[in-house]
């Protein structure tokens, strides 16, 4: 269809999921994304391979770091792994439950402020 068009007529039979695959395959603006994603995954796997450097001693290549020698920096890399997992799911619970229809401004202060104070 055509731009502001419907393009599936909901009163007809009901689709499958694989039929449902293929008319959004079919779909300009769905490939368009798709490729904007892929672009952007395979840009930055390229980039990740480049810009990382193979440690010739994997013993001392960690995701963490060591506790020994940075304990207080081991210690803030969990506490942030862990708010950024809070933080994503206030979001998704905000994003979720519709949350933001209702939001005022002081509602949006609150709510970005109160997550970014512990920062």
């Amino acid at each position: 269809g055509s731009v502001g068009q419907p393009i599936l007529d909901t009163d007809s039979e009901t689709m499958s999921v694989v039929d449902g695959i293929i008319f959004l395959s079919k779909d300009e603006t769905v490939r368009m994304m798709a490729m904007i994603l892929s672009s952007m995954f395979c840009g930055t796997a390229v980039v990740g391979q480049i810009l990382c450097t193979k440690n010739p001693n994997a013993k001392e290549h960690r995701w963490l770091p060591n506790i020994d020698t940075h304990a207080h920096k081991r210690k803030w890399e969990i506490w942030a792994l862990c708010y950024g997992v809070f933080w994503m799911s206030c979001f998704a619970a905000i994003i979720g439950f519709e949350m933001y229809t209702w939001f005022g401004k002081w509602h949006y202060a609150l709510v970005l402020g109160g997550l970014a104070a512990p920062l």
